[in-house]
């Protein structure tokens, strides 16, 4: 069952709506992914904090319950809270976002919900960190670290997450801090702060009891004062600063062995380097040193404790790793949950870089050094490197998400170990989604979005679950509007003055027979149909690759430096993200030429014989709608001096016998089918026009039925209008009224259900009884969207059918798929 569940009486009946699918990709920022509690995979998703599960199964995928929004801006850090002596994860996690605060949420509720909202940056809130520990008194707190572009960090802490308070600022001047790691070192009576900088250093930060005497104790400027229950006697002290980084530190990890922490930290100069931080009898260190051997140089520090005491620790530089050719961005020590805790053997540690790849490190113990272990990714395409990786609680998994927003997985065999296998991984549009269209069959949903791909739904059959099985085009233009021709084609339209058609290649067909059956991919009888595609480099266009070319097409490729090339798979589970970047293109049919802007929105007719287009007019001859054979891709006519202001919605009636228009101008214009004989210019001719039929912009509209649509607009109201028995078309009963813009609308075929989307994100589904609307249920802007909704459509489904499936698309970068039973 979905995470968001409404259950409201219609009539006889009881409307149940739940969440069936969730796809969305990871934010375009570091650290904005983490593995905790649960084994849930929580990520940045736009403005919210998503949550994925593993499917049951070794390789079923994952299912992204839910979408949390709170945020006004995008959520660009993501950290679960950790036990400070165990490090496993607890059920809280922290979020940073550009609205310049951060927020804890209680994730042992049910639905998750915000417990504390941490405000006072005067920037974007970059990182965040936090741990549970037990205080002087015995009883758990909770630690929070926050940083922002404000050249702050923040220090928070309760005893519970709904009791954090500020506790500390720390300014940094002009620095900004690049990483931030909460950890408590052995002996130590409070959770440390490590701190990655701009300026190649790693500072350490340590309380130090407020009654002694305090070197270099950074001022707590900006006039803050601890809240009240949150202030301790000792403020965080800068302490140390280690050097040897060349470049700025984008990231840090620790790890407690016995009397030693073990820090890694890396950056911008791609050497990982691994410290030791351990207690020493006094600022001298261990004086029985044999000086008879070769030792690398500590560093020495003190801190305060109460009663004027001092606790010493060295600090050594272990190891320095040279393994990447590009910025670290994330480094994850391996947990270890069946490992004895007082084990001093170090842990694997892994390493996520702009290069492409994630390295394993392991320590040889014998030799004294470490070794790369493994080395996953190195993905092909236009992969431009990746931003952050998180080890599963039981270290049995590895997730990675990259610079464009897609994750990655990988397993290792349990009955070989050192074999990482690529796993199903959650993800998604990274961009706002433009539009959506179910195949004529249902067999499958197409979405596409501002960031530049289309990409294609199926169910997996096997797991009983949906993922991403294709993406069709990857394209070099922000899409915005698309339509399924038939189940084997479609058409969609970019920031540019073509439309481009497309059909689906053999090995694409195949994939969804194997993983989603037969009805998902119905033959389309053409045997001469391409095995797949290829996009040239510096191309827009998908060529084909029929078979027997897929050799000479890789060869061919290489020679022209490309990274990516067709090569046909025996797919038994949804494609991973380089399979998906190469390995699913569609060929291109035709460009379509005739408008002069950019295209805004098209429309297929049901029998799949005629496409309608329409593109951005300022002007009336520009605000036409362009018909097109779909039998021989050619112009059959223009639909012209009905509209002032670009066409945003094109929809036809389920018999195809009328085209509906609506327009930025306030008017909707209706054209009906005529005769081939009757035909002038054009198969479909103005019958009806409602001219300023609302007060502002018209944004959507849908049919009921064939002699009933509606209209939606800006101004806050979803119209019903209804053929006459004179054959005029009317308004019909008083307009919906939602309190809030109307931007998508759509209708089922076989039921009486309209549902509306709304510019804040919210969904209503709605039923006409009588001559009124009646409002059935809702979904907030967590289980429906928190940016306003760009497309609903319902499945296409024989009548009869189990439940009603609601396919919808927003500004959140989000696609959603709600049952409604």
């Amino acid at each position: 069952m979905g995470l968001f569940e409404f259950c409201i009486t219609m009539s006889s009946q009881t409307l149940r709506v739940t969440s069936e699918y969730i796809s969305v990709g990871c934010s375009s920022t570091p650290h904005s992914l983490d593995w905790g509690d649960g084994e849930r995979l929580c990520f940045g998703a736009c403005h919210a904090l998503a949550v994925a599960v593993p499917l049951p199964g070794s390789d079923a995928g994952f299912r992204t319950e839910h979408t949390l929004h709170h945020h006004s801006g995008e959520v660009v850090s993501v950290r679960w809270a950790r036990d400070v002596t165990t490090g496993a994860a607890v059920p809280a996690v922290v979020t940073g976002s550009r609205d310049h605060t951060a927020a804890v949420w209680d994730l042992a509720a049910d639905p998750p919900a915000v417990a504390a909202r941490l405000t006072g940056h005067a920037g974007p809130v970059t990182l965040v960190d936090a741990v549970r520990w037990s205080g002087s008194d015995g009883g758990d707190r909770l630690l929070v670290a926050t940083t922002s572009t404000d050249c702050s960090i923040r220090l928070w802490e309760g005893q519970k997450p709904a009791d954090v308070a500020l506790l500390q600022n720390i300014p940094l001047g002009r620095g900004l801090a690049l990483a931030l790691r909460l950890a408590q070192p052995p002996s130590a009576a409070a959770p440390w702060l490590f701190v990655g900088t701009d300026e190649a250093t790693v500072v350490i930060y340590a309380p130090e009891d407020s009654s002694t005497e305090k070197e270099n104790v950074s001022p707590t400027g900006g006039g803050d004062t601890p809240a009240e229950g949150a202030s301790r006697s000792a403020e965080y002290t800068p302490l140390l600063r280690l050097a040897g980084h060349e470049d700025w530190v984008r990231c840090l990890d620790t790890v407690v062995l016995g009397d030693t922490l073990l820090l890694a930290s890396a950056g911008q100069d791609a050497i990982i380097r691994v410290w030791s931080v351990c207690p020493v009898s006094s600022s001298g260190g261990d004086s029985a040193e044999d000086p008879s051997q070769l030792k690398v140089r500590s560093q020495t520090l003190s801190v305060a404790v109460s009663g004027g005491a001092r606790i010493h620790y060295s600090v050594t530089l272990d190891s320095v790793l040279a393994g990447h050719e590009g910025w670290v961005y994330g480094l994850r020590w391996r947990p270890s949950p069946n490992t004895d805790p007082s084990s001093t053997a170090a842990p694997q540690l892994a390493s996520a870089s702009m290069d492409r790849a994630v390295l394993i490190w392991k320590h040889d113990a014998s030799a004294g050094v470490w070794v790369e272990e493994a080395r996953l990714g190195a993905m092909g395409g236009n992969v431009l490197g990746l931003y952050g990786c998180a080890w599963s609680p039981d270290g049995s998994r590895l997730a990675a998400h990259s610079h464009r927003g897609a994750m990655h997985v990988w397993a290792e065999d349990a009955t070989s170990p050192g074999v990482w296998r690529g796993q199903v991984p959650p993800g998604g549009h990274t961009g706002p989604v433009a539009d959506l269209a179910w195949a004529p069959g249902g067999g499958y949903l197409l979405t596409t979005s501002r960031d530049q791909t289309t990409r294609l739904h199926g169910s997996w059959t096997p797991a009983g679950s949906w993922h991403e099985m294709g993406r069709p085009q990857v394209h070099g233009h922000d899409m915005a509007c698309l339509t399924a021709v038939t189940d084997t084609s479609f058409a969609s339209g970019a920031e540019e003055k073509v439309a481009r058609a497309f059909a689906m290649p053999g090995a694409v067909r195949d994939t969804l027979v194997t993983l989603c059956g037969a009805a998902a991919a119905p033959s389309a009888g053409d045997s001469a149909l391409p095995e797949g595609a290829a996009v040239p480099s510096l191309g827009l266009t998908n060529k084909p690759v029929f078979a027997g070319e897929e050799r000479r097409e890789m060869i061919t490729r290489a020679e022209e430096g490309a990274e990516s090339y067709f090569l046909r798979q025996q797919l038994t589970a949804p494609p991973a993200e380089e399979t998906l970047l190469q390995n699913t293109l569609w060929p291109e049919l035709m460009k379509l030429y005739g408008h002069g802007f950019e295209l805004v929105t098209m429309a297929a007719s049901h029998d799949g014989k005629l496409l309608a287009t329409a593109c951005r007019a300022a002007k009336p001859e520009h605000a036409s709608v362009l018909l097109w054979d779909t039998a021989t891709w050619r112009q059959v006519g223009e639909l012209a001096g009905a509209h002032q202001l670009t066409v945003v919605q094109l929809a036809f009636s389920p018999d195809d016998v009328h085209l509906l228009a609506v327009s930025r101008d306030r008017t909707w214009s209706l054209w009906a089918r005529v005769t081939a004989d009757e035909a002038q210019s054009a198969p479909y001719q103005l019958c009806a026009r409602g001219a300023k039929a609302h007060a502002r912009i018209i944004w959507c509209c849908a049919w009921v039925d064939c002699v009933t649509f509606v209209t939606g607009s800006r101004d806050g109201q979803l119209s019903r209008w209804r053929r006459a028995e004179d054959g005029s078309w009317i308004k019909h009963g008083d307009p919906y009224k939602p309190g809030a813009p109307v931007t998508a609308v759509a209708a089922t075929e076989h039921s009486e259900l309209v549902a509306v989307g709304l510019e804040t994100g919210e969904i209503r589904l709605l039923t006409w009884r009588g001559d009124a609307w009646a409002e059935a249920a809702g979904l907030d802007t967590s289980a429906a969207h928190h940016g306003a909704v760009k497309r609903l459509q319902f499945r296409p489904r024989p009548p009869g059918g189990a439940a009603e499936l609601l396919a919808s698309c927003g500004a959140d970068h989000a696609v959603k798929l709600h049952k409604v039973r």
